[in-house]
């Protein structure tokens, strides 16, 4: 049985204070659940969406409730294997996918270690620009790193692969992508706060949320 708890039930007990914030977090959450929707069901600019909060907000629980609840069928990705594996999923997802061009539904969750290096950030920041739309993975593909594909992913990702070139490029045009992370994307004040070290990330993250 799920129980809704309002800011007048804990007043008593715990004070104004605490009962506005009960009544705080329920509002926030519920614009949380439109916005999921959204995303999902009301999407006319195809646009992809970044949801952040700190953990135990039900980013996931929720997300997966929204597409149960709208019969979507999404495919999720675990940021938290790295991009190499991350970009081999979604290869595999993509020639696996049906030939209709149909939009792909993608949660992108775990993947907070993905949007704080410069690697790994740079070769994900071209799924989210409109301009690009593509997913460029530029290391060379050796043998080790290779060995840890199964063969379905392996013929997804040389599929992918440009001649002459070291690594491959993922079209992601067919992805509506729903990221779900722990921490917010840089603003144009934390780049100005940002230390010399830490300034490139803050613009990258910049990019991706623009």
């Amino acid at each position: 049985m799920k129980v809704k708890i309002k800011g007048d039930d804990v007043k008593e007990v715990w004070g104004t204070d605490h009962a506005r914030y009960v009544d705080d977090g329920a509002s926030k959450y519920a614009f949380f659940v439109k916005d999921v929707e959204e995303a999902f069901t009301d999407n006319p600019f195809e646009q992809h969406y970044y949801f952040y909060s700190d953990p135990g907000f039900s980013k996931t629980f929720t997300t997966q409730s929204t597409c149960d609840k709208f019969g979507i069928e999404k495919i999720s990705f675990d940021g938290s294997l790295g991009v190499f594996a991350f970009a081999a999923d979604l290869a595999y997802t993509l020639i696996r996918a049906p030939k209709d061009g149909s939009k792909i539904k993608a949660v992108f969750d775990d993947c907070d270690s993905i949007f704080e290096r410069g690697d790994p950030i740079n070769t994900v920041k071209g799924m989210f620009d409109p301009n690009r739309q593509t997913l460029s993975y530029g290391k060379a593909l050796t043998g080790g790193i290779l060995s840890t594909l199964d063969e379905d992913q392996l013929e997804a990702i040389m599929s992918f692969k440009i001649p002459g070139k070291s690594g491959f490029t993922i079209p992601t045009d067919r992805f509506t992508f729903v990221t779900l992370s722990n921490r917010p994307l840089a603003s144009s004040l934390d780049i100005d706060n940002a230390t010399e070290s830490k300034k490139q990330i803050a613009r990258d993250q910049n990019a991706i949320r623009r």
